[in-house]
């Protein structure tokens, strides 16, 4: 009896061997086919480092973007206008200006006799800030072209009613200069100048930028001319530069 259960013992765990075996068996085949499985579909993705599908940038074209992108902040910086809210010392930039002048025309300081006779002919360009308040009427070149002066000759020499079709403006000379052209405050001042014994509304038209003036002045006050002790350093570079260009 004793031998019997001593053999039924040695199959029961001769099976229990057997059957752990065949679990670890079943185990590390279901890991084989699971890699298997695993390494065919990754083979088949479309997922791929492969540089015929996906394209990296070459070394060449990432340093010309950078070139690229220094030279647009390069340019931006330097633009005209790019630093327009820094603060300008009037007095460096006479000194800059006199160096500059100095290399590019000449070291000679004029006689005081030269400086004067300069002054004189020019004085009219180192006027102060005047103030016009004006009727005007306008023949642009945008409506009349290269005619915009002939038609307001024309309308000049008919004696109509030019008030009524004038609008007036109030504005100093600087403001005048950026909306019709850098000389145009001067034209007026030599206009009101020459109508001062004879103010007459509506004379010989005067041109700008924008077309055909005709204008009737209501209010002017002229700026002061500087003495030629206050300018004398803007006097003298504006000289040099003038002697060079003789």
């Amino acid at each position: 009896m004793k031998q019997t259960k001593k053999s039924l013992r040695k199959i029961e765990s001769t099976v229990r061997k057997l059957t752990m075996q065949q679990l670890i068996i079943l185990v590390f085949l279901a890991l084989m086919a699971f890699s298997y499985w695993w390494i065919k579909v990754y083979q088949n993705s479309d997922v791929s480092w492969d540089d015929s599908q996906i394209k990296l940038p070459s070394s060449e074209l990432l340093q010309q973007q950078i070139d690229q992108q220094l030279s647009e902040k390069s340019q931006i910086t330097n633009a005209p206008g790019a630093n327009s809210d820094r603060i300008v010392d009037p007095q460096a930039m006479q000194i800059k200006l006199t160096g500059l002048t100095k290399n590019i025309t000449t070291e000679r300081i004029p006689s005081v006799e030269e400086l004067k006779e300069f002054f004189q002919q020019h004085k009219q360009q180192y006027r102060e800030q005047s103030y016009f308040k004006l009727s005007q009427i306008i023949f642009s070149h945008a409506k009349y072209g290269g005619q915009a002066m002939k038609t307001a000759r024309q309308v000049l020499d008919e004696e109509m009613d030019l008030a009524t079709k004038s609008e007036t403006i109030s504005l100093n000379s600087v403001e005048i200069d950026e909306r019709y052209g850098s000389d145009f405050s001067q034209k007026l001042i030599d206009l009101y100048i020459d109508q001062k014994d004879d103010p007459t509304c509506w004379q010989e038209p005067i041109t700008s930028k924008v077309g055909a003036h005709l204008i009737c002045f209501k209010q002017v006050e002229l700026g002061a001319i500087p003495t030629i002790a206050s300018i004398r350093s803007l006097l003298i570079n504006d000289w040099r530069y003038a002697m060079i260009q003789q």
